[in-house]
């Protein structure tokens, strides 16, 4: 069956395996034997793709990436890159969330209307979804809200967040 997936690290030629993360399956690796279907998938691409699991082993038989992060911003890049650190790192193998699978599709349908604001408010969310957050009832509030209006104060605590969400992970050495 045909479904969304986000690759998350692709390691052709090194490996035969690419890391995605599935709209059904989860985090999960899998193998490609074709090496011009593995050099369309670069690391944050949107694809669709069918995925047969063999006894322990994924294996893809179908993809097609539909977005591709390669026309966007250096500063868009730069968000891409720490939503796929935080999948790499946080997201535990073969469980599927699909509030998180979601938010990533969005955040992707909407990157291009994105300031550096709405971006620090979305990595909060993902982190929040992942289960790493401060507590904090008012930046719960903040981070859940849809049309947010910038606002310095909310700024600063936005950055205190992510430091915080950042540096969890690096005290418990999960960040490779």
């Amino acid at each position: 069956m045909i479904a969304q997936a986000f690759v998350i690290k692709n390691y052709f030629p090194a490996r035969q395996t690419i890391a995605i993360f599935h709209q059904q399956f989860g985090k999960i690796h899998f193998f490609i034997q074709h090496k011009d279907q593995a050099s369309l998938l670069c690391n944050g691409s949107l694809i669709y793709c069918d995925i047969v699991k063999k006894n322990t082993i994924y294996q893809c038989l179908y993809v097609d990436p539909y977005f591709v992060p390669a026309g966007i911003s250096l500063e868009h890049l730069y968000f891409v890159h720490d939503i796929l650190k935080i999948c790499k790192n946080y997201i535990p193998q073969e469980i599927m969330l699909p509030d998180v699978f979601d938010l990533i599709v969005y955040i992707y349908s909407q990157i291009h209307h994105f300031d550096n604001f709405t971006k620090k408010q979305y990595l909060l969310r993902l982190f929040l979804y992942v289960g790493v957050f401060p507590d904090n009832p008012s930046l719960y509030h903040y981070v859940m809200q849809e049309k947010l209006f910038f606002s310095q104060e909310i700024d600063l605590l936005f950055e205190k967040s992510l430091q915080y969400c950042w540096n969890f992970y690096q005290k418990n050495n999960l960040l490779v």
